[in-house]
């Protein structure tokens, strides 16, 4: 039996706004809640035409051998790869990956994936990097579907060892960041520290640290507002915001939105190297 991966992604997708994320109902989605690995077996069961599981619904332990018996093959673990459309990831040493303590999901591109998780309550496209530097770089298992078995075992990869560029998406995650603090010489941990959680931008970053009553502010966007000529508070507040999308050349609003431009922008620039502002 073929399974089919672009069924697989419409399954998951078509559960997004339509499930709730937890560990005690159905697992699958039937009664609206489903997990993250409920809702792989599920959609790669019904939607891309798998063998189904004949007892229940495989937890990240157990997912291991059913997606062998399917087709797929361990192509990476715990070192670098370079993910394609379809492959299946499990987070945590297996052994100890039980409840709360393993992932998984399933990539749509090189650098996004679709997941059934806690974050967000449901099933949402997110970026990889950013979600596995915040999970603090747990332990992984990636499967593929055909694809050619791995030898050994390397060691944990960093974000410029496995795809070397961050994905065009204008999304300002925490591998967004990294890039950033690399090139500005800032202190490389992913996270935009002390910010207050102004509304033009606070729904669109991720790896944010908020304060609502006396933010610092952080070194990074404080060399950013050096290097535009303003007040280094490190606030990211709507006037830098400005002045970043001018120097970039895109509209400025004062808003960073989900696939901002601006962030597309720098994006590019850290790409290359070059340090936006």
């Amino acid at each position: 039996m073929t399974v089919s991966i672009d069924g697989t992604i419409k399954y998951m997708q078509q559960m997004h706004g339509r499930v709730t994320y937890s560990m005690n109902g159905s697992r699958s989605g039937a009664d609206g809640t489903a997990d993250c690995s409920g809702a792989v077996v599920t959609a790669l069961c019904s939607g891309g035409k798998a063998q189904p599981t004949k007892t229940w619904l495989y937890n990240t332990e157990y997912m291991h051998d059913w997606l062998k018996s399917i087709g797929y093959v361990l192509i990476a673990e715990n070192h670098s790869f370079n993910p394609q459309h379809g492959d299946v990831f499990i987070w945590g040493r297996r052994g100890r990956s039980s409840g709360g303590f393993g992932h998984t999901g399933i990539f749509v591109d090189t650098g996004h994936i679709i997941h059934c998780n806690y974050h967000d309550n449901g099933v949402n496209t997110t970026e990889y990097m950013d979600r596995w530097l915040g999970a603090g770089r747990p332990y992984y298992y990636i499967y593929r579907y055909g694809g050619k078995a791995v030898s050994g075992v390397g060691s944990n990869y960093s974000p410029t060892s496995t795809w070397g560029k961050l994905v065009l998406d204008g999304d300002w995650g925490r591998a967004t960041t990294q890039a950033a603090q690399r090139v500005y010489g800032s202190p490389v941990d992913g996270v935009v520290s002390s910010q207050y959680p102004w509304a033009n931008f606070k729904n669109a970053v991720y790896g944010f640290a908020y304060d609502s009553t006396n933010p610092a502010g952080s070194q990074l966007i404080a060399k950013f507002q050096r290097a535009l000529g303003l007040k280094a508070d490190g606030l990211l507040g709507p006037a830098t915001i400005k002045a970043m999308q001018r120097k970039l050349g895109t509209p400025a609003d004062g808003v960073i939105s989900k696939n901002s431009r601006m962030v597309i922008a720098m994006q590019k620039k850290l790409n290359e190297g070059v340090k936006p502002f």
